[in-house]
């Protein structure tokens, strides 16, 4: 998904990634950036 998008469903984003525990690639023009959820960060 592309940074705009994110941008637009960040709150939503948040909570399917933590109740998912799936990763989300987030791409942009500059960088590009993996969103996962806090459960997820601490078990790595």
């Amino acid at each position: 998904m592309n940074v705009s998008e994110a941008r637009e469903k960040l709150y939503r984003l948040l909570d399917e990634t933590a109740a998912g525990h799936e990763p989300v690639l987030i791409t942009g023009p500059r960088s590009n950036a993996i969103l996962i959820g806090e459960e997820d960060g601490n078990a790595i």
